[in-house]
Formats: structure tokens, C-alpha cells, sequence
């Protein structure tokens, strides 16, 4: 039984693809292993901080609203 009719088209699209951890992502390990090499806690909550600014900001600014979406940061 033929449900579709064939062409000799052999074109290939790519609507989309998966990008994972394109945000990043510590993990318990990575933030132990940069607290023993010396990066304190401050350091690290204001990295965090930092990124959480930047997607509070994205919801009002046009620049950092792109950044994010294109994750080009």
C-alpha cells in the first residue's frame, strides 16, 4: 500500500538541534574541586549573582534579551 507519492527531491532541512548545557551548568563536583584549587564561596555566589542579573536584565533589555536567546554569551 503507497501512502505518499516519491519525487526525486533529496533535499535535506535541519529545522532544529539540541544544544545541552548551552546555559552551563556547575555541578557539586566542579564548585568542590574550585573551592580546593582556591575560588572562594564570594567568588562563586557572585558569578551566580552575576547570571542571575543578566536574565533578569534579559527581560527588559533588548541587547541582553538576544544574548540570551542566541546564548552568544
Amino acid at each position: 500500500m503507497k501512502k505518499f507519492k516519491s519525487t526525486i527531491d533529496n533535499t535535506f532541512a535541519v529545522v532544529g538541534y539540541s544544544t545541552p548545557y548551552s546555559f552551563g551548568r556547575l555541578n557539586n563536583e566542579i564548585v568542590v574541586l574550585l573551592s580546593s584549587l582556591g575560588i572562594t564561596n564570594e567568588v562563586l555566589l557572585a558569578k551566580q549573582q552575576a547570571y542571575f542579573t543578566w536574565i533578569e536584565q534579559a527581560t527588559f533589555d533588548l541587547v541582553q534579551g538576544f544574548e540570551f536567546l542566541s546564548c552568544s554569551v
